[in-house]
């Protein structure tokens, strides 16, 4: 992989790790303030991590009703190149589902 393209990824991958952490922060912050109850953005950030980790769980059985659909083995579908954008995805809703509980951890454990 050339130098380029690696820098390109990187950003891109940093760039989507930072709009899938912030979003629950731009959505949960103005709710705190205009319901003005602190549970409100803690629980905005518990869910959005919850349906990232249900994203993940749907992603997984569409790759194995895929494979089960065209008769192909999981290390077959290893070596095709949709794996990579597979696990590419699954790697950063994984990471940022746990940034954004750790986040909503942080937030009780300072604010409450």
């Amino acid at each position: 992989m050339r130098y380029e393209s690696k820098t390109k990824y990187i950003f891109k991958t940093i760039i989507y790790a930072l709009i899938l952490v912030l979003i629950p922060l731009v959505i949960g912050i103005p709710l705190r303030f205009v319901f003005d109850r602190r549970v409100i953005l803690e629980t905005v950030i518990v869910v959005f991590a919850l349906l990232e980790l249900f994203v993940i769980t749907i992603m997984y059985q569409i790759k194995v009703r895929r494979l089960y659909k065209n008769k192909m083995s999981n290390s077959d579908f290893k070596m095709t190149d949709s794996y990579k954008r597979y696990r590419y995805a699954i790697l950063l809703l994984f990471s940022t589902a746990m940034c954004n509980l750790l986040e909503s951890l942080f937030y009780f454990l300072i604010f409450e």
